[in-house]
């Protein structure tokens, strides 16, 4: 990543710290922990749909996860949400790797694509002091 991109990053680096501690509010701690898998810019590889359905699952908080990003999402993004979530309980138990990427590959580009959109309502809540608490 170059060093021009990592600056542009400043937002998200300062929002690191109190997500890792548990420190935003819902719904932006789920927004923000969605924005993680889906922007491909990031300085880390961004996992797309499918991880971040399989960690809300197993870290419990599937349903309210999803209300959550519903409350939150614009609605060309809560469209390709919808889709994810469809096609993610559709695939059952223990799926194959090529049934995962065919059935996320269109959403998680979508996602990726529009991943910006996702950063400015992060960006405005961390600069409408909303966060103040958690920093």
């Amino acid at each position: 990543m170059s060093f021009q991109k990592w600056k542009q990053l400043k937002w998200f680096r300062a929002a690191l710290r109190p997500y890792r501690k548990g420190k935003l509010q819902y719904p932006y701690e789920m927004l923000f922990r969605y924005y993680m898998e889906i922007d491909r810019n990031l300085p880390f590889r961004a996992c797309g749909h499918f991880e971040y359905f399989s960690m809300l699952k197993f870290d419990g908080i599937y349903e309210d996860a999803i209300k959550n990003l519903r409350s939150l999402l614009p609605e060309n993004m809560l469209d390709n949400f919808n889709a994810a979530i469809a096609a993610y309980e559709g695939l059952g138990e223990g799926p194959e790797s090529e049934q995962i990427v065919a059935a996320f590959e269109e959403c998680d580009d979508y996602a990726a694509e529009h991943a910006a959109e996702l950063a400015g309502i992060l960006q405005r809540y961390f600069a409408d002091g909303k966060a103040r608490n958690a920093f």
